[in-house]
């Protein structure tokens, strides 16, 4: 993503609603300014190996996989070859692996969706679809059946279909859904 407009354009948005006092900024924007002052410090050199912050790792394993697309195109799991994986190689895939299971579940913030899908190779469709193909799951249950799915039902479909539903309240909450996203969670599960 350096260098591309693209990037640019995220970063003057994010300078942008730096400026903008905390207070103006709802929970979301402030979570991403914290990821977009993290990127900044990184840039600048600020690279302490020890930090174990979240963002602060969150950050390097960012900057690894983007080093990482540009020397060799994007990681692709393939659990046949999985042992003879390279120790970094294996990082970066369960870091992937693990910003796609966060970002389809609304636990990303926006920076943080948008400068993944800057890498080149980085594809969440399959995850957006996964997403639409719950919402659509949670939303038979209710027509089928007339009430909300229980988190202590019996039944396991049941409960996962809650679970997914919760996770999408505490996601609306947090504002870390798109806009079609809200419009379809507002319309089913709130």
């Amino acid at each position: 993503m350096d260098g591309s407009t693209e990037y640019q354009k995220l970063l003057d948005d994010y300078v942008d609603l730096a400026k903008r006092p905390a207070r103006m900024r709802n929970l979301d924007e402030s979570a991403s300014v914290t990821y977009f002052y993290a990127e900044l410090a990184y840039i600048g050199g600020a690279r302490d190996p020890n930090d174990k912050s979240l963002v602060s790792k969150w950050t390097r394993n960012l900057h690894a996989l983007e080093d990482y697309t540009k020397a060799n195109g994007f990681p692709r799991d393939n659990r046949r070859k999985s042992e003879s994986f390279m120790p970094e190689y294996r990082r970066l895939l369960v870091f992937v692996n693990t910003e796609l299971r966060a970002t389809t579940m609304g636990y990303r913030c926006t920076y943080q969706r948008r400068r993944l899908e800057g890498i080149d190779g980085y594809i969440e469709t399959s995850r957006i679809d996964t997403w639409g193909t719950q919402l659509e799951a949670y939303r038979t249950f209710v027509i089928s059946r007339g009430v909300q799915p229980r988190r202590r039902s019996d039944d396991p479909v049941e409960r996962r279909i809650a679970n997914w539903g919760d996770r999408q309240r505490a996601a609306y909450r947090r504002g870390a859904l798109s806009e079609e996203q809200v419009t379809a969670v507002e319309a089913a599960v709130l």
